[in-house]
């Protein structure tokens, strides 16, 4: 079935997150990258955490920089994965 590890993680109680996107999969424009992450920050309100991967470019992680700088300190906090895991 779908998601069949995550179920099989949470049986076991090993802590598991999906995947909600990859950022920058295709080489997309900030802007694309921009509307990503705020589609994500409407989905991590309703699931408390969500787990996003950013390829390492320099475009990429400076789309996302600009991004959470762009008066969201109170909305989003950019955290290590570990971080999602703690998430009940």
């Amino acid at each position: 079935g779908f998601n069949s590890t995550q179920q099989a993680a949470e049986r076991d109680g090993v802590p598991s997150r999906l995947v909600f996107r990859t950022l920058d999969a295709d080489a997309q424009s900030d802007d694309a990258i921009r509307r990503q992450l705020d589609q994500a920050t409407f989905r991590a309100r309703q699931d408390r955490s969500v787990v996003l991967t950013v390829r390492s470019g320099l475009s990429s992680v400076s789309a996302v920089v600009e991004w959470a700088l762009a008066n969201r300190t109170g909305q989003v906090a950019l955290a290590p994965v570990s971080a999602a895991l703690l998430v009940e």
